[in-house]
């Protein structure tokens, strides 16, 4: 950048380093696609392998499609686009759905898991994928920060008129000044360098959006660094109504 004076320099900077970042963020999956595919073809004929093979790279593709979906939230959330065609949405599939996606990878990292879904209708209103992305990025969040041989617990718990998705770890934890930013939204010139993080960052303040345009509420708590955490996505609305069965 010889020759360009400082604030050029900055502005430059500003439009490269997310999409470097973004580009850093997508490659991680795509590279687990290619070497799993490569392994597969080099064992066709043996089934664990296959089996196995085809686990990583289902998990590495769903991994880019929330990079992308997360990306395309929080393009939504600067512009203030909260439009949506609220439909009946069964939270508890997707919380079904969210939970399944992470057992392979649980498995593999000997992480336990838990399920806890009271019987009935958990029936909300609002944006199936959105919700489906939330609940997608807890558990996400969980997951990077617990240890192997940790846990994370799912549960859906019901308030008067609510629902909530509560997904706790026994991971890193946070101080209560990290808590009060856990969610804060990320403007695009402060991703930061690819070279000092793969993560994006995006995925507890899209959670906070998708909360909030459901008139709902995401909370945080933790004892502290190293003693685990909690976070809670309610959403209101819900049908207190058995489900057929």
């Amino acid at each position: 950048m010889e020759g360009l004076g400082a604030e050029a320099q900055r502005l430059i900077r500003t439009r490269d380093e997310p999409l470097l970042s973004l580009c850093h963020a997508l490659k991680t999956p795509l590279a687990v696609v290619l070497m799993r595919s490569e392994m597969l073809l080099a064992k066709l004929g043996d089934p664990s392998a296959i089996e196995h093979g085809l686990h990583s790279i289902c998990g590495a593709a769903r991994m880019q499609a929330a990079i992308i979906d997360n990306v395309i939230e929080w393009s939504r959330m600067f512009e203030g686009a909260a439009e949506m065609a609220p439909v009946s949405v069964d939270l508890a599939s997707c919380v079904d759905d969210v939970f399944s996606r992470f057992a392979h990878q649980a498995g593999e990292r000997k992480i336990e898991t838990g399920l806890q879904i009271e019987t009935g209708a958990w029936t909300v209103r609002g944006d199936p994928a959105r919700l489906t992305l939330a609940i997608h990025n807890l558990v996400d969040n969980a997951m990077k920060v617990t240890p192997s041989g940790g846990r994370i617990d799912v549960s859906l718990e019901r308030g008067r008129m609510t629902a909530s998705v509560r997904v706790s770890d026994t991971g890193a934890g946070f101080s209560p000044e990290d808590g009060a930013r856990l969610f804060k939204p990320i403007p695009m010139g402060d991703f930061g360098p690819p070279h000092r993080s793969r993560a994006l960052g995006l995925g507890l303040p899209v959670v906070r959006w998708i909360a909030l345009i459901h008139g709902g509420t995401i909370s945080a708590t933790s004892a502290g660094p190293s003693r685990g955490s909690s976070f809670v996505l309610t959403i209101p609305g819900v049908a207190h109504e058995q489900r057929s069965s």
